[in-house]
């Protein structure tokens, strides 16, 4: 989206529907296999379920073209905390719907809340302890509510159709899917061979997710929660008061805080290379499992800007007052940060699943059991 310079009206109009302004074609991407999708969900939609199996052949070991295996992916969505489940099996043709293995891989991707912050240690992004903490607003106290729609579109070169579905997740205080007043709004996309969604390319092991934040700074929509209106935010925090309301403080920023978790997978952060790596056991070193983000959030408005994203993670998880559940031990909680005083509106989102990339360079894991360093993640200029 860099460089893109549109009147306000219309950049207004794409950030309040955030996944109707995509453009998608097909691609090919190395190792990708086409996938059947079934989508599922409860009697009360309290979740969606994507479960994606291969047509034949797998991602992990690039067998793409092997008829006597398979693997299915499942993506599991929460409408009560917006936690994303993921999970990978293969299986032989003979035991086609029972896993030869069994869940070889598994993690999740939880936000959890927005963080306003003021720069007091002169170090870009928010720090954990350090920058100074002058608002929030907890993602798990809405509860939310989903539409979802497909889109098939031709892949030139292959004969095939590729279908590729979206699910637009918003509070269920918001009216519609459109609604201008949802401060936050995901959107969910999945594919059954490869895609490039605005550019960035989806395989159908992955799901590409799109956060929206808007109108944080306005006290129309933005209120404190009740009981919380003349409480010190030094005094407080987000356990007893869900919802701050904004500061009054003009040059404060915004972050996202989010948990990545696992049952029994280690797994690292690579923060230079805006990565998340679980532990590939099986030694293709060209298999991401996990998932990367980009270094940069759009914003709205006549030539508006674009925000660099300067992520920070630790391995202090538990306890944390950004996060409202307790892990186990392979966790870690990541802050990504907009370099931008007080935005209108931020897009971003990372891509989670399994993926063939490129090996050509050499990866740095940093494990889980270390404490994780800051790298700033600024590709502009």
């Amino acid at each position: 989206m860099k460089g893109l310079i549109l009147i306000a009206v219309i950049i207004s109009t794409l950030l309040i529907s955030i996944s109707s302004s995509q453009s998608i074609s097909g691609i090919n991407i190395q190792g990708d296999v086409t996938r059947g999708i079934t989508v599922s969900n409860d009697y009360y939609s309290t979740y969606f379920n994507v479960s994606a199996k291969s047509i034949s052949g797998t991602t992990i070991g690039n067998n793409s073209a092997d008829y006597n295996v398979f693997d299915a992916i499942n993506f599991k969505v929460s409408m009560s905390d917006l936690n994303l489940y993921f999970n990978y099996s293969k299986y032989y043709s003979y035991s086609r719907n029972s896993p030869a293995f069994g869940t070889q891989y598994n993690f999740n991707y939880k936000p959890t809340c927005i963080i306003e912050y003021l720069e007091t240690n002169n170090k870009p992004g928010y720090q954990y302890g350090e920058d100074r903490v002058v608002g929030w607003l907890r993602l798990d106290t809405f509860g939310y509510q989903y539409t979802q729609s497909k889109q098939s579109i031709y892949k030139s070169g292959t004969a095939q159709y590729v279908d590729t579905y979206n699910f637009n997740v918003f509070p269920k205080s918001s009216s519609s899917s459109s609604s201008s007043d949802a401060i936050f709004q995901a959107t969910f996309y999945f594919t059954t061979s490869a895609v490039s969604i605005n550019s960035d390319p989806l395989g159908s092991g992955q799901t590409k997710m799109v956060f929206q934040i808007k109108n944080y700074f306005n006290t129309e929509y933005n209120t404190p929660t009740s009981g919380c209106e003349s409480v010190s935010v030094s005094s407080t925090n987000p356990i007893d008061c869900p919802s701050t309301g904004p500061s009054s403080y003009s040059t404060s920023k915004l972050a996202l805080s989010s948990v990545i978790f696992s049952s029994y997978n280690d797994f690292g952060t690579d923060l230079g290379r805006y990565k998340i790596m679980v532990n590939n056991t099986e030694g293709h070193n060209n298999t991401l499992i996990g998932g990367t983000w980009s270094s940069e959030a759009s914003s709205s408005g006549y030539n508006a800007p674009t925000i660099p994203v300067i992520t920070t993670a630790t391995n202090t998880v538990n306890g944390n007052m950004f996060v409202f559940n307790s892990f186990g031990y392979f966790s870690q909680l990541l802050f990504h940060s907009f370099n931008y005083n007080q935005p209108d509106a931020i897009v971003w989102g990372p891509t989670l699943g399994v993926v063939i990339e490129n090996s050509s360079s050499t990866k740095v894991i940093i494990p889980t059991l270390m404490i994780i360093f800051t790298i700033l993640l600024n590709l502009l200029m």
